[in-house]
Protein backbone atom coordinates (compact mmCIF):
# COMPACT_ATOMS: atom_id res chain seq x y z
CA UNK A 1 0.00 0.00 0.00
CA UNK A 2 1.34 3.40 -0.98
CA UNK A 3 0.74 5.80 1.91
CA UNK A 4 2.15 8.69 -0.10
CA UNK A 5 0.24 9.96 -3.14
CA UNK A 6 2.63 12.68 -4.36
CA UNK A 7 6.23 13.66 -3.83
CA UNK A 8 9.54 11.92 -4.13
CA UNK A 9 10.96 8.81 -2.47
CA UNK A 10 13.31 5.96 -3.20
CA UNK A 11 13.15 2.22 -2.82
CA UNK A 12 15.40 -0.75 -3.38
CA UNK A 13 18.76 -1.56 -1.91
CA UNK A 14 22.27 -0.41 -2.57
CA UNK A 15 23.56 -3.40 -4.49
CA UNK A 16 21.08 -2.59 -7.29
CA UNK A 17 22.87 0.72 -7.98
CA UNK A 18 26.19 -1.11 -8.12
CA UNK A 19 24.79 -3.84 -10.37
CA UNK A 20 23.23 -1.18 -12.58
CA UNK A 21 26.65 0.28 -13.26
CA UNK A 22 28.67 -2.94 -13.52
CA UNK A 23 26.16 -5.21 -15.29
CA UNK A 24 27.25 -5.98 -18.84
CA UNK A 25 23.61 -5.57 -20.02
CA UNK A 26 23.67 -1.89 -19.06
CA UNK A 27 26.63 -1.22 -21.38
CA UNK A 28 28.30 1.40 -19.19
CA UNK A 29 31.10 3.29 -20.89
CA UNK A 30 34.05 3.76 -18.52
CA UNK A 31 36.63 6.53 -19.09
CA UNK A 32 39.27 8.58 -17.30
CA UNK A 33 40.75 5.86 -15.09
CA UNK A 34 42.93 7.45 -12.45
CA UNK A 35 44.67 6.29 -9.29
CA UNK A 36 43.45 8.23 -6.23
CA UNK A 37 43.16 7.72 -2.48
CA UNK A 38 39.78 7.70 -0.75
CA UNK A 39 39.20 6.96 2.94
CA UNK A 40 42.95 6.29 3.29
CA UNK A 41 42.72 3.46 0.73
CA UNK A 42 44.31 3.36 -2.75
CA UNK A 43 41.62 3.23 -5.42
CA UNK A 44 40.99 3.47 -9.13
CA UNK A 45 38.46 6.14 -10.05
CA UNK A 46 36.45 5.73 -13.26
CA UNK A 47 33.95 8.05 -14.88
CA UNK A 48 31.02 6.17 -16.40
CA UNK A 49 27.95 6.85 -18.52
CA UNK A 50 24.88 4.73 -19.26
CA UNK A 51 22.43 5.72 -21.99
CA UNK A 52 18.63 5.70 -21.66
CA UNK A 53 18.25 2.49 -23.70
CA UNK A 54 20.46 0.52 -21.26
CA UNK A 55 19.52 2.19 -17.99
CA UNK A 56 18.15 0.17 -15.08
CA UNK A 57 17.85 3.17 -12.75
CA UNK A 58 14.06 3.30 -12.38
CA UNK A 59 12.51 6.65 -11.47
CA UNK A 60 8.80 7.02 -10.84
CA UNK A 61 7.05 10.38 -10.92
CA UNK A 62 3.64 10.34 -9.28
CA UNK A 63 1.09 13.11 -9.66
CA UNK A 64 -2.20 12.14 -8.01
CA UNK A 65 -3.20 8.81 -9.55
CA UNK A 66 -0.91 9.18 -12.58
CA UNK A 67 2.53 7.51 -12.45
CA UNK A 68 5.30 7.93 -15.02
CA UNK A 69 7.99 5.22 -14.97
CA UNK A 70 11.28 6.23 -16.54
CA UNK A 71 14.81 4.80 -16.71
CA UNK A 72 17.01 7.86 -17.32
CA UNK A 73 20.40 8.07 -18.89
CA UNK A 74 22.92 8.76 -16.17
CA UNK A 75 26.60 9.33 -15.57
CA UNK A 76 28.89 9.43 -12.61
CA UNK A 77 32.06 8.29 -10.94
CA UNK A 78 32.92 5.02 -9.20
CA UNK A 79 35.87 4.34 -6.90
CA UNK A 80 37.21 0.77 -6.73
CA UNK A 81 39.60 -0.36 -3.98
CA UNK A 82 42.89 -1.37 -5.64
CA UNK A 83 43.66 -4.14 -3.14
CA UNK A 84 40.25 -5.84 -2.82
CA UNK A 85 38.33 -4.82 -5.95
CA UNK A 86 35.43 -3.63 -3.77
CA UNK A 87 33.49 -0.46 -4.49
CA UNK A 88 34.16 2.38 -2.02
CA UNK A 89 32.05 5.21 -3.51
CA UNK A 90 29.50 5.78 -6.27
CA UNK A 91 28.24 9.14 -7.53
CA UNK A 92 25.41 9.21 -10.09
CA UNK A 93 23.56 12.05 -11.88
CA UNK A 94 20.52 11.75 -14.14
CA UNK A 95 20.65 13.09 -17.69
CA UNK A 96 17.76 14.42 -19.79
CA UNK A 97 14.70 13.63 -17.68
CA UNK A 98 11.56 13.90 -19.85
CA UNK A 99 9.41 17.01 -20.22
CA UNK A 100 6.47 16.95 -17.85
CA UNK A 101 8.44 15.18 -15.15
CA UNK A 102 8.12 17.04 -11.82
CA UNK A 103 11.84 16.48 -11.13
CA UNK A 104 14.47 17.79 -13.54
CA UNK A 105 17.61 16.43 -11.87
CA UNK A 106 18.58 13.71 -9.37
CA UNK A 107 22.04 13.13 -7.97
CA UNK A 108 23.09 10.38 -5.60
CA UNK A 109 26.30 9.54 -3.73
CA UNK A 110 26.88 6.38 -1.71
CA UNK A 111 29.95 5.59 0.36
CA UNK A 112 30.96 2.03 1.26
CA UNK A 113 33.44 0.81 3.83
CA UNK A 114 34.63 -2.47 5.28
CA UNK A 115 32.31 -3.06 8.25
CA UNK A 116 33.17 -5.63 10.88
CA UNK A 117 30.30 -8.01 11.62
CA UNK A 118 31.12 -10.93 13.86
CA UNK A 119 34.52 -12.31 12.84
CA UNK A 120 34.63 -10.88 9.30
CA UNK A 121 34.59 -7.56 7.43
CA UNK A 122 32.11 -6.86 4.63
CA UNK A 123 31.93 -3.98 2.12
CA UNK A 124 28.64 -2.28 3.04
CA UNK A 125 27.09 1.15 2.55
CA UNK A 126 27.92 3.56 5.36
CA UNK A 127 26.53 6.87 4.06
CA UNK A 128 24.25 7.99 1.26
CA UNK A 129 22.92 11.32 0.00
CA UNK A 130 20.34 11.95 -2.69
CA UNK A 131 19.27 15.34 -4.04
CA UNK A 132 16.20 15.80 -6.25
CA UNK A 133 15.54 19.20 -7.83
CA UNK A 134 12.05 20.09 -8.95
CA UNK A 135 11.21 21.31 -12.45
CA UNK A 136 10.73 25.08 -12.89
CA UNK A 137 11.37 25.85 -9.22
CA UNK A 138 14.40 26.69 -7.08
CA UNK A 139 13.41 23.84 -4.74
CA UNK A 140 15.41 20.69 -4.13
CA UNK A 141 14.87 17.83 -1.69
CA UNK A 142 17.86 16.33 0.09
CA UNK A 143 17.86 12.90 1.74
CA UNK A 144 20.80 11.76 3.86
CA UNK A 145 21.11 8.25 5.26
CA UNK A 146 23.78 7.00 7.66
CA UNK A 147 24.17 3.26 8.13
CA UNK A 148 25.52 2.08 11.47
CA UNK A 149 25.27 -0.62 14.08
CA UNK A 150 25.28 -3.51 11.62
CA UNK A 151 24.61 -6.76 13.46
CA UNK A 152 25.16 -10.43 12.74
CA UNK A 153 22.19 -12.69 13.35
CA UNK A 154 22.49 -16.44 13.26
CA UNK A 155 20.66 -19.50 14.46
CA UNK A 156 21.17 -23.22 14.51
CA UNK A 157 18.66 -26.04 14.31
CA UNK A 158 18.58 -29.80 14.39
CA UNK A 159 16.00 -31.99 12.68
CA UNK A 160 15.26 -35.36 14.21
CA UNK A 161 13.42 -38.32 12.70
CA UNK A 162 12.30 -41.06 15.09
CA UNK A 163 14.70 -39.75 17.72
CA UNK A 164 17.77 -39.78 15.39
CA UNK A 165 19.42 -36.45 14.60
CA UNK A 166 20.20 -35.89 10.93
Amino acid sequence: NDPQITGSWSSGEFSSALLGILSIQNAAVFTNKSAVTIAHRPTYRYHFAIDHAHSSWQIDDREGTRTIHYAPAYAGVIWIDRQTGQTLRIEMDTRDLPEGFSIDHISSATEYDFVRIGDASYPLPTHSETTSCFHNTPLCAWNETTFQDYKKFQASAAITFDGIAK
